[in-house]
C-alpha cells in the first residue's frame, strides 16, 4: 500500500495524502504501468491492447489468468485527502478502471472519469499533482517531493538541517551515519523524483566546520529543469540524422522547434524512437509532415496497430506476429513461411504482390489486398516488427 506519512505533516499551504486501497502484486504493477504509459490515449479513453501482447508482457499463457489480473486492477481504489491551511479541502476515492472487455483478439480498457481527469490540464486532480504522486513507489520520495514543491516555489534553493529533514521523513532516531542516510534514503528518493518529474534534483552538503571530516549538519537543495543547453545538444544531434532529407531551411527550423517543444513533454527515448521510425517509414517527399505526426501520435508504438484495427473489426485475423528481427531478411523469411503454410505461395508470381515486396525493401513496410486476403508487414530495426494476415 502506498502511504505518504504515518502522521500528518503540513508543508506551507497544502498536504496531499494519496494511497491505493490494496497493494500491487508484480504483474498488476507491470500491467498498470503499461496501461498508463500513453497519457493521450487515457485522455481519449481509447486503450486497446492485443491479447498476444499482454501475454508476452505478463508472461502469462491463459486468457483466464490475464482476466484475473485485470479484475484485481479494477478493484484498486485511489484514496485521497487534500488539506489546505490544515483544513480538509477534499476527501474521497475513485477506481482506476471502469470496465474492460474482449473484442476479438484484443482487450479494450475504459478508465473512470476521475482517473482520466488526472491527466487533463488544469483539472482539480492535475493541479494537485495526482499525475505525479500516483506513480511514486518510494514513500520517502513522495514526502520529499511535496516538501520541495511547497518550499521551493519561491526560493531557488533551500537549506535544511539533517535533523529537520529526518523529522519530516519520520526518521528522527534512525541512520546515525549520514553515509547510510544518503545511500538508503536520499539517493533512491531523489532518483525516483527525477525519473518521474523529469527534473534534476541537486544537493550539496553543509558541514559544521570547513574540514574534510567535519560533521554534515544540513543540505542545500535545488530543483532544476532539464538544462536548455542539454536540450539544444539533443535536438542538434537528432537534426544531424535528418538534415539531408530536409532541404528547406524553413522546414528545418519548424522541425527543430517541434522536437525542442516535444522534449518538454516526452522523454528522449520517445523522441529518438519516433525520429528513427520516421526515417525508416516516411513517404516520398513527405518526411516533415510524417515526423510531426509521429511525434504527436507516437507512430513508433501506434501506427501499425491503428492501421490494422479497422481490419480486425471486419475481417478474420489468421496471423498476427509481433517480434524483434535481427534483419529484414528474417522478417521476409517468416512472411513467406506463413504464406506457404496458408497455401498462398502462388503470390510469388503475382505482380501486385511483388510490387508490395519492393516497398518492404524501400520503406520497410508492406500492404497487400486482393479478393481473398489482406497482408500487412512492418520492419523496425532493433525494435518490434509486425506481420498481420487477414482473410477477406
Amino acid at each position: 500500500m502506498k502511504k505518504i506519512y504515518n502522521e500528518p505533516i503540513f508543508f506551507n499551504e497544502k498536504d496531499i495524502k494519496i494511497q491505493f486501497n490494496k497493494s500491487f502484486f508484480k504483474k498488476e504493477k507491470i500491467l498498470f504501468d503499461f496501461l498508463t504509459k500513453d497519457k493521450e490515449k487515457i485522455l481519449n479513453n481509447n486503450v486497446t491492447i492485443p491479447i498476444l501482447k499482454i501475454k508476452r508482457l505478463l508472461s502469462v499463457g491463459e486468457l483466464e489468468s490475464i482476466l484475473k489480473i485485470f479484475q484485481k486492477l479494477s478493484e484498486k481504489l485511489v484514496n485521497y485527502s487534500i488539506y489546505r491551511l490544515d483544513i480538509l479541502e477534499k476527501r474521497g476515492a475513485f477506481s482506476i478502471i471502469s470496465s474492460y472487455c474482449i473484442e476479438k483478439n484484443s482487450i479494450r480498457v475504459t478508465f473512470t472519469e476521475e482517473f482520466c481527469s488526472i491527466f487533463q490540464k488544469n483539472s482539480y486532480f492535475q493541479k494537485n499533482d495526482f499525475n505525479i504522486l500516483l506513480f511514486f513507489q518510494n514513500n520517502y520520495a513522495i514526502i520529499l517531493y511535496n516538501f520541495l514543491k511547497s518550499n521551493l516555489s519561491i526560493n531557488k534553493s533551500l537549506e535544511i538541517s539533517i535533523h529537520k529533514l529526518k523529522t519530516i521523513l519520520g526518521l528522527e532516531n534512525s541512520y546515525d551515519r549520514f553515509f547510510d542516510f544518503e545511500k538508503m534514503i536520499l539517493k533512491p528518493a531523489f532518483k525516483e523524483i527525477s525519473q518521474i518529474t523529469k527534473k534534476n534534483i541537486e544537493y550539496s552538503k553543509i558541514k559544521n566546520k570547513d574540514a574534510k571530516n567535519s560533521k554534515i549538519i544540513g543540505l542545500s537543495l535545488e530543483i532544476k529543469d532539464v538544462n536548455e543547453q542539454e536540450k539544444f545538444n539533443i535536438v542538434s544531434n537528432i537534426l544531424e540524422k535528418i538534415e539531408k532529407i530536409i532541404s528547406l531551411e524553413e522546414d528545418r527550423k519548424e522541425v527543430y522547434d517541434k522536437i525542442f517543444k516535444t522534449l518538454d513533454e516526452k522523454s528522449l527515448e520517445y523522441i529518438t524512437k519516433n525520429v528513427n521510425y520516421s526515417l525508416t517509414h516516411f513517404p516520398k517527399n513527405g518526411f516533415k509532415v510524417f515526423l510531426e505526426e509521429s511525434l504527436d501520435f507516437n507512430y513508433a508504438e501506434n501506427r501499425f496497430k491503428n492501421k490494422i484495427t479497422k481490419f480486425s473489426e471486419n475481417f478474420k485475423c489468421i496471423e498476427n506476429i509481433e517480434k524483434k528481427y535481427l534483419s529484414l531478411a528474417q522478417l521476409h523469411s517468416d512472411l513467406f513461411k506463413i504464406l506457404a503454410n496458408l497455401k498462398f505461395n502462388y503470390l510469388t508470381l503475382n505482380p501486385q504482390f511483388l510490387k508490395s515486396l519492393q516497398n518492404l525493401k524501400t520503406r520497410k513496410e508492406l500492404e497487400y489486398f486482393d479478393t481473398d486476403f489482406i497482408i500487412f508487414a512492418e520492419y523496425n530495426d532493433k525494435e518490434i516488427s509486425y506481420i498481420a494476415v487477414f482473410e477477406n
